[in-house]
């Protein structure tokens, strides 16, 4: 499938190629502008050694891991197009209808007749403050708070509940235990110039710039 070049999600035209995997598990109506990753004319050829590398030993190229298939070398996406950066604030330009409490820590979703009714929040101060739903609470505090959330909400299995006086509220065998993060996979490689020192010691070091040549530009496709 390939998007219209007006959609908001104009990610799958990169460099003047086009990419046409099954997309549909995307959205498309967002004001993100996202994209495959494109290279400095330098990383290129790194890009195209470390493919042909990958697929001789047997992996697959896979541009579909949004669809549920996960296995392969993916070139990643980023929230830049055409070398300009876009961020999660562009979601809340311009809405009237969202207030945002900076450094305030959520304590506990407030349940009541087995509804959740408001949450209680913590604030910078280390007051408590009560926040009641008008129609729903979305509960978003990533892999490892949001279980902590739930349990400290009297959500969770008796056993871990119990021991700290917490009330069920809902009896939920694993909610700390069915939860996932992205595995981190860090790579390295040798590198015989000034510039490997560097990184290995976090100190500066005089001219450690100057195997490379400068060169002026903006960034890839900008």
């Amino acid at each position: 499938m390939v998007l219209p070049t007006d959609s908001h999600f104009d990610f799958i035209i990169v460099g003047g190629q086009l990419y046409s995997p099954d997309f549909a598990k995307h959205g498309r109506h967002g004001p993100l502008n996202v994209a495959i990753s494109d290279m400095v004319p330098e990383l290129e050829p790194f890009r195209r050694a470390l493919s042909s590398a990958w697929v001789s030993k047997g992996g697959i190229l896979n541009d579909k891991i949004y669809d549920g298939e996960m296995h392969g070398l993916v070139r990643c996406m980023n929230t830049i197009y055409k070398g300009v950066r876009s961020t999660s604030a562009l979601f809340l330009e311009g809405k009237p209808n969202i207030a945002i409490l900076g450094h305030t820590h959520a304590k506990q979703i407030l349940i009541e007749d087995s509804t959740a009714t408001g949450i209680i929040v913590m604030t910078p101060e280390g007051d408590e403050l009560t926040i009641r739903a008008k129609k729903e609470i979305i509960v978003s505090s990533g892999v490892f708070e949001t279980p902590k959330l739930l349990m400290l909400s009297g959500i969770g299995p008796i056993e871990e509940l119990a021991p700290h006086e917490i009330d069920i509220k809902v009896k939920f065998p694993t909610p700390e235990r069915t939860s996932s993060t992205t595995p981190p996979c860090p790579t390295s490689s040798d590198s015989k110039t000034a510039w490997a020192s560097t990184i290995i010691s976090c100190t500066p070091v005089p001219n450690a710039m100057a195997p490379f040549p400068r060169t002026e530009r903006t960034s890839p496709g900008r």
